[in-house]
């Protein structure tokens, strides 16, 4: 269920919209910078468009992922429906800020800072239960990590936004981002 978390890749009843799969974004592209208004394609899902300059597809967890610049770039996907279940991998050496939110600056996923002390905070859900590299708890590791935010009380996303929470935007990378309407146990999650 990690998109790759230790070593397996999305497959199955998880593709193609069957098993809560909402939107799955893998952020592929030539390595470079993402040109302002460009469509990021959903594997799955609303593709989104990338608005600033800052932005670059750089390598990513699995192929590639975008590099956020941390000032004013975003991906804006829009309405994803009732969500219970975000993941993604996120490469902390270098993130800060905003990661996402499901809801303009109410319903988010952030990332504290320094790097040293790097803690994944969910705003705006019902009793979530974080997940890093598959084990329950929000302090992130050296390098990329997979990260799962669950809730059983459903976020209707009305406004999805990926590199921006709370108007706070995310200095670093981004990979394989997932959303689901169903909550996915830690076994799919560790997988």
């Amino acid at each position: 269920a990690n998109l790759g978390g230790c070593g397996n890749v999305l497959e199955g009843v998880r593709q193609g919209g069957e098993g809560g799969l909402l939107g799955l974004y893998h952020l592929n592209g030539t390595l470079g910078a993402i040109a302002d208004l460009a469509t990021i394609t959903a594997t799955t899902g609303t593709s989104g468009t990338a608005s600033g300059a800052g932005m670059n597809y750089v390598a990513g967890k699995l192929n590639q992922g975008i590099s956020f610049g941390g000032t004013s770039d975003y991906i804006n996907i829009g309405n994803a429906g009732s969500v219970k279940t975000v993941e993604f991998w996120i490469n902390n050496s270098n993130a800060a800020d905003g990661i996402l939110e499901l809801i303009d600056n109410t319903t988010y996923i952030s990332i504290t800072t320094p790097v040293a002390t790097q803690v994944i905070t969910a705003m705006g859900f019902t009793d979530p239960t974080i997940y890093v590299n598959g084990v329950a708890g929000s302090t992130l590791a050296a390098g990329w990590n997979h990260v799962a935010v669950t809730t059983n009380t459903a976020v209707a996303a009305a406004s999805v936004v990926l590199g921006e929470a709370n108007n706070d935007y995310m200095a670093g990378s981004l990979d394989e981002v997932a959303i689901y309407n169903r909550v996915l146990d830690p076994i799919e999650i560790k997988a």
